[in-house]
Formats: structure tokens, C-alpha cells, sequence
């Protein structure tokens, strides 16, 4: 209710104010309401239009247009002290600058680029724009590069201080063919260029980690972000495509000035819209000094606030799942591999079998460690992360298909794996007296891991979430714990190497069992090479007659609008990279009894494939806490912000939660 007697009062003074400049114009004058003088430029600037509260210009970087596809153009303001002009969100009141390209040639397209904004408070009333002096770069795109360019602008700008004027302004700028030249205002437009707010954060050296939700009926974002050079006068600008509007932001700074907690009150005419904030993709403005940072996300559930009793638990969380893993479809034939090398040298000495395992789980934690290296850079450039987004790769897949068809060859008897020379002198030291290196076994603790990545098990899904929404160090900490976890069971041997003791003794038998694993390995190769041509073709997805259950193409947008119709949404990620996700489907989604619930007439299924990158997927995700697959949630009047389901699943927990969905 404030904003819409404010956009009312606003209103009347725009009127108020309009009405009173167009009796001040003066012959001359651009126009203000009606027919005007063209500000018409030689070479790269028009003149000044000026007026009581500043003045504005149209400029280019070159008289001549250059051979390249796009030319840089520029809005150049001077404003009178107190007076400012709009960013793209101009906050409570206000409207940005707009032009109308009409009657222009050689011109197909034209975006305004945003250099960082202030915040401008009147009162209870926030805007947020640019006092002074500021250039708003446009990037046009032209019809026939190299070609003469008649630029026609018709610029619509509001200026406010106490009031608000309205100016309107027609200028024109001939460009003519030629090579670029270097101007003063080339100069002018680049320092303002390199005000954008920048979307990778190690270049700006600050970072919005995470956004946190809580609340239903008053929501607050909670806004966790870090400066490696500490916090000076931060503030934060708040966007969404939905009528959504934002308190002031609270900032909570730590001692040394690297960390900010920042608190801003959401607001919405429409309740739904707040009950599916988590659903919804914000773009968040970080502004201190001269440094910007941009980054769009959408917010977790929850409050982030850090305890080292939530670290602890996530930490026996990782344990747990890391351990889990080792019996998942993705891990045990490596599990098994090592099992039978141990067989057939049954009369190792322990000291021997002790030095195997101990390299083997150090190739695991040592994996782990390095994959949160390369998550955590992937983090601070702004990417979209996740476990096991490196299977979304051509490369990688090609890679890991050669490793395992490597090792497949090597189970059946085919040849003995040789590593490479520069690698074997690594392990050369704690070769066994029949020739074992330590680095063959540290490597396969590196390819275990490999293959832990597409899987995931129960308790592994909620740490992972837990540290991929957090900072740094928790990232390491909880990766860590993976590791240790999955690497267990070769610790336990480790320590207790009599155990191997009590496995069979060599025979015969080994060759059969070497020839079963040898086997799996190769249908692990090629459904790598399976998922490979996947990606790098346009593979159809099967045709609805061949389905077993009518799923439809994810849209997010769209379960807001089912549920309003008394609709139960079942949503299903997936990949061909999942195995845990196929074994949910094999096994409980595609039984006779949940195929009954989800075929029912009030039941829409969605299914989204992430076997390629997609980042309306990712973030989707990310509102869940989520980084990996398998995802599963339902929707419905009951839950409109989706209840999530277990990674595994089960026939039990899908129909206790459709019952109590209805």
C-alpha cells in the first residue's frame, strides 16, 4: 500500500513538474513535451541539450564506423548538485533513461550497458541512480558493418531531486565509412565501460557467496558475500523480473572486514510470489568504492548462519556418504579390482599391504581436495556448479572411457598396465620387491573417485548442498570428509592387514571373476561412449509411445500455474551420466504400484534432463540447496514451493509423499 500512494504522489509531481518546464522552454531548447530542436553533431558528439538541472549529449567512440559488427555509443550527463538520473532499477520511484531508435539507419539493435549506480534516499523513499557525471555506454549492433551509420535518438529521461522533470531530447550523429580513430570521448566511454559491475569475481576480488530465504508472511534475503581486501561503504541493489520490491539492505561486517552478512526485507502485492521466492532468479548488485560485482541467483531456504555444531554434522554427513558410495553402482567394481589384486598376491607381507591401501585411500582424498579446487575457482568466476558437472563434458567422457577401457583390457588378461616412466619414478621408492608401485595404487584412488562423481548416496546429497552453498574453507572441510569416508575401508585395512587374511586364496576361480569385472568395465566404456554421443549429437528423446509414464519437458515457470489448477506437479532430474538416477527409475518409478499414482488425472510429470549443461536447470537446483542429481519434488496446493524427495528413492517415500500432497 506505501508503494502505490507513493507511485501516485510521484505521478502528480512528474505532471506538476512537466507542466511547469514546458512553460520555462525556451527557443532553442530541446524539447519537453512536444515538437523540438534536433541536437545534430559533426563527427563523434552532438552539442549539449541543457536545462535548469544539467545537460546530456549523444557521443560515439570514432567519426568513423571501423569494420566490426558493433559501434559504442554513449548518454552523456552533467547534473546540477542534488540532481540525479535512474539506473535500469530505479528503485521506489523513478524510470531509467530510454531511447527510441526510430529513423535511424544502419542500425539493428542497441542495449544500454548499467556502470555501477548510488543509492539516492529521500525520506523513506530509496532510488537508486547516478549523480553528477556518468556515461551509459550503448552497444549497437549494425545492419551492414563497415557501412555509413545515421544515428536519429529520441532520448526520454527523468531527473529528480525534491521534484521530478521529465526531459525529452532528439539528437543525431552521422558516422561516416572508414577505419576507427581514437578520440577523447573513445577515452571517455572506455572508464566508464570498466565501471560495469563485473560477473567474475576473482577480478573484482569480491564474491556474493550465498542467499538465504526465511520468513512466509515477511520474507528477509539473508546475503552472505566477501571482499579479499575487506569491506569499505558496501552496498547491495537488489533486481527480479517479478513485482517484487526491497527494503534497505542491514549490513552485519566482521572484524577484519572480509566478510559481510547482509539482511534486506522483501515486499510483494501478491503473497504467491513470496511463497516462491526460492523459485525465482535475482540479480544482486555488490557496489563498494570503485569495485562492482554481479551475480544472479535464486535464494535457499533457510538461515545461514554459520555454527560450528551445522559444520560438525555435515562433516559426519560427508563421512557417511563417502562411505555409502563405496557400494554404489559407480564405485564397487573399482572396490572389487582392488579386492582381487590383494588376492592374487595372497603372501604379500603386511607391511606391503598396509603401504596399498594407505596410497590408495591418499589418491581419494587427494581427488576429493582437488575437485573442490576446481569447484570452488568455478565459484569465484560465477559459474554454475554441481557434483558431477564434469560428465556434462565431451572431453572428460572421452578421457575416462579410454581409463576404463584401459583397465577393462588389463582385467581380462589382454596386458599388464604399465605407467608411464616420469610417473612410476613418483613411486619408485615404495615399490614392493615384486615390482608394485605405490603411484599405480595412488592412481587408482584417483580413478575411484572419477567414478564417484555421477553417483550419489544417501547423506552424501545434503553435505554436498551444505558446502557447494558455502564459503571456501566449508567447501574444503566437507570434501574432505567425503574423502575420508569413501577412502574408509582401505584405512581399516590399512590398519588391520591380517584382515586380507581371511579372503579366499588364489585359484582358478580368479580368472572367471577377473573376466565378470573385466566386463562391467566395458559397459561402463561404452556407456560413457553412449552419453559422448549424446551430447555431441542431436539425439531425439524417445517417442511417447515407447514412454511408460507421460513426462513432460521441465518448465519451471509452468508449476506455479498447475498448482493454482488444483494440480499435482511431480518433478524429475535426471541425466544419462546418473546412474543413481536410472536405478530410481528402473526400480521405483517405472513399478506398477507409483506408476499408478502418477498417472493419475491430476498428476503432471516433469522431467529435466541435465546430461548437457543448462542452467535454468542448475539454478533450479540451487533453490533447493541441491548441486547434483538425482532430484526429485513434488508440488501441489499443500506444498507450493515443492517438497523434495530423498535421492534415493524408494515406492514408500514417493506415495507418502503424494498422499500428502492431496
Amino acid at each position: 500500500m506505501r508503494l502505490s500512494i507513493l507511485s501516485v504522489f510521484c505521478a502528480i509531481l512528474v505532471l506538476l513538474s512537466a507542466n511547469l518546464t514546458y512553460a520555462q522552454t525556451s527557443p532553442g531548447t530541446a524539447l519537453q513535451g512536444g515538437a523540438g530542436t534536433i541536437y545534430a553533431g559533426a563527427g563523434n558528439a552532438t552539442p549539449w541539450a541543457q536545462n535548469d538541472h544539467g545537460m546530456v549529449r549523444l557521443i560515439a567512440t570514432s567519426p568513423t564506423v571501423g569494420e566490426d559488427p558493433q559501434i559504442q555509443l554513449g548518454l552523456h550527463f552533467k547534473m546540477e548538485p542534488g540532481w540525479h538520473i535512474y539506473w535500469r532499477s530505479a528503485g521506489d520511484a523513478g524510470y531509467p533513461p530510454k531511447v527510441d531508435w526510430t529513423g535511424s539507419q544502419n542500425i539493428k539493435s542497441a542495449q544500454f550497458l548499467w556502470p555501477a549506480p548510488i543509492r539516492v534516499s529521500i525520506g523513506d523513499i530509496q532510488t537508486i541512480g547516478y549523480g553528477e557525471e556518468v556515461v551509459l555506454p550503448i552497444t549497437a549492433d549494425l545492419i551492414q558493418p563497415g557501412q555509413p551509420v545515421q544515428i536519429h535518438a529520441s532520448v526520454d529521461y527523468l531527473t529528480c531531486n525534491q521534484i521530478c522533470v521529465p526531459y525529452k531530447y532528439v539528437f543525431a550523429l552521422n558516422l561516416q565509412q572508414g577505419m576507427s580513430l581514437i578520440t577523447e570521448e573513445t577515452s571517455l566511454i572506455k572508464m566508464f565501460v570498466s565501471k560495469l559491475p563485473d560477473k567474475d569475481s576473482i577480478k573484482s576480488l569480491m564474491a556474493i557467496n550465498n542467499v538465504f530465504v526465511s520468513g512466509d508472511q515477511k520474507p528477509v534475503f539473508e546475503i552472505h558475500a566477501i571482499k579479499a581486501d575487506g569491506f569499505a561503504k558496501p552496498d547491495i541493489f537488489i533486481e527480479s523480473d517479478k513485482n517484487i520490491s526491497f527494503g534497505p539492505p542491514e549490513f552485519k561486517i566482521d572484524t577484519d572486514k572480509r566478510k559481510a552478512i547482509i539482511t534486506v526485507a522483501v515486499n510483494a502485492d501478491d503473497p504467491a510470489l513470496l511463497k516462491n521466492l526460492t523459485q525465482i532468479p535475482f540479480t544482486f548488485t555488490m557496489v563498494d568504492g570503485e569495485v562492482a560485482h554481479e551475480a544472479t541467483m535464486m535464494p535457499v531456504v533457510g538461515g545461514g548462519n554459520f555454527t560450528w555444531q551445522k559444520v560438525l554434522l555435515m562433516v559426519a554427513f560427508g563421512i557417511l556418504g563417502g562411505l555409502i558410495l563405496n557400494v554404489m553402482p559407480c564405485v564397487l567394481p573399482v572396490l572389487s579390482i582392488k579386492l582381487m589384486q590383494i588376492i592374487a598376491k595372497h603372501d604379500f607381507e603386511r607391511h606391503w599391504v598396509r603401504k596399498g591401501f594407505m596410497a590408495t585411500a591418499a589418491g581419494i582424498i587427494v581427488s576429493f581436495l582437488a575437485l573442490a579446487g576446481i569447484l570452488t575457482a568455478l565459484k569465484l568466476t560465477g559459474q554454475q556448479i554441481g557434483w558431477g558437472i564434469q560428465f556434462q563434458q565431451p572431453l572428460f567422457l572421452i578421457f575416462l572411457a579410454i581409463i576404463v577401457f584401459i583397465f577393462a583390457a588389463n582385467m581380462w588378461g589382454i596386458f599388464e598396465i604399465r605407467l608411464p616412466q616420469f610417473i612410476a619414478n613418483i613411486g619408485r621408492l615404495g615399490n614392493d620387491p615384486q615390482g608394485h608401485s605405490l603411484s599405480k595404487e595412488f592412481l587408482m584412488g584417483a580413478f575411484a573417485t572419477l567414478l564417484a562423481t555421477p553417483c550419489s548416496a544417501p547423506f552424501l546429497g545434503t553435505a554436498l548442498g551444505f558446502a557447494l552453498s558455502q564459503g571456501i574453507g566449508e567447501i574444503f572441510i566437507i570434501f574432505t570428509a567425503i574423502g575420508l569416508g569413501m577412502a574408509l575401508p582401505y584405512f581399516i585395512v590399512a590398519v588391520y592387514p591380517h584382515a586380507v587374511y581371511a579372503l579366499p586364496k588364489p585359484g582358478r576361480w580368479m580368472l572367471a571373476v577377473r573376466r565378470v569385472l573385466a566386463v562391467f568395465l566395458l559397459v561402463t566404456g561404452l556407456w560413457l561412449v553412449s552419453i559422448v554421443v549424446v551430447q555431441t549429437t542431436n539425439v531425439m528423446d524417445p517417442p511417447a509411445s515407447k514412454q511408460t509414464l507421460p513426462w513432460q519437458a521441465f518448465d519451471p515457470r509452468q508449476i506455479g500455474t498447475l498448482v493454482s489448477q488444483n494440480k499435482i506437479v511431480v518433478v524429475d532430474v535426471t541425466a544419462d551420466w546418473c546412474l543413481t538416477c536410472k536405478v530410481n527409475e528402473r526400480l521405483v518409478l517405472q513399478s506398477q504400484k507409483i506408476q499408478s499414482l502418477l498417472t493419475q488425472p491430476n498428476v503432471v510429470l516433469m522431467r529435466g534432463d541435465w546430461t548437457k549443461p543448462n542452467d535454468s536447470i542448475a539454478k533450479y537446483l540451487a533453490g533447493f540447496g541441491r548441486y547434483g542429481i538425482p532430484f526429485n519434488a513434488v508440488y501441489s496446493a499443500k506444498f507450493p514451493t515443492g517438497k523434495p524427495l530423498p535421492e534415493l528413492l524408494s515406492e514408500s517415500a514417493v506415495e507418502r509423499a503424494m498422499t500428502e500432497a492431496r
